[in-house]
């Protein structure tokens, strides 16, 4: 690495700290329960690795807000506080489908959008891969993904002797490659362009063109201002209802 590009890299951390410190505390937090109104557009929020569930409550209480539907996954395998949510892609995203299906039976759901941060974008794509009947497939229409690690991220190297999901995420990594029709269910890579965890130019697949919130580190998109959310979920509507 370059030493301007250290430096600048460098600059990003205290943000990427607190953010880590308000992401930590809201994973003790409870997850939200939104209500389901006929007829809105339904979305999944799909929280990273180290988050349970409840980190996407401020989001999904914004998007909410906007008119649609919104849905967390179970807390299962995101387990509890800093720990969570630390298990391969493979395993999160089979558990994923589960839940897709639940909600799906249970509301009479037959199309759906994801938003997923971090790890949380490649889940729901991973999930294709498992989805043997097809009707997942069919039912997910996009996901709009947020500070996701498509190319991996050189942090992955230095927790890869303790954490499985590290294994996915190596840098030059692109898990997308043997599963059909995932980067066609892309409908916007958003870069945090001052992310220390994840370099931004990581942050999209090769063939999408992504778009750049300058001023956000990693997890300004959930546990950031208020402003910073707003932002997120006022892009999330822009795409979803140009859809």
């Amino acid at each position: 690495m370059h030493i301007k590009a250290l430096y600048m890299r460098g600059r990003r951390f205290p943000g990427f700290l607190i953010g880590s410190i308000l992401q930590t505390a809201a994973t003790f937090e409870r997850k939200k329960e939104f209500p389901f109104i006929k007829g809105k557009k339904s979305i999944f929020l799909v929280p990273g690795a180290f988050c349970t569930s409840s980190v996407m409550n401020k989001l999904g209480e914004m998007i909410k807000s906007l008119g649609f539907n919104v849905f967390l996954p179970s807390d299962v395998p995101y387990y509890y506080g800093p720990l969570a949510n630390t298990c391969q892609l493979g395993e999160a995203a089979k558990l994923f489908l589960r839940d897709a299906y639940s909600v799906m039976n249970r509301f009479g759901i037959d199309e759906f959008y994801v938003v997923g941060h971090s790890n949380g974008g490649l889940i729901p794509l991973v999930a294709l891969e498992y989805d043997i009947s097809g009707r997942y497939k069919n039912a997910f229409k996009g996901i709009i993904t947020l500070a996701t690690p498509f190319k991996g991220t050189d942090i992955a190297k230095l927790v890869l002797p303790v954490l499985p999901v590290a294994r996915d995420i190596l840098p030059g990594r692109d898990i997308l490659n043997n599963i059909e029709e995932a980067k066609k269910k892309i409908l916007l890579c958003i870069q945090s362009g001052s992310d220390f965890l994840v370099p931004p130019q990581f942050q999209y697949p090769d063939g999408v063109e992504p778009f750049t919130f300058e001023d956000f580190n990693h997890m300004d998109f959930i546990v950031g201002s208020e402003t910073k959310i707003k932002k997120t979920a006022d892009k999330i509507k822009e795409i979803i209802d140009g859809k």
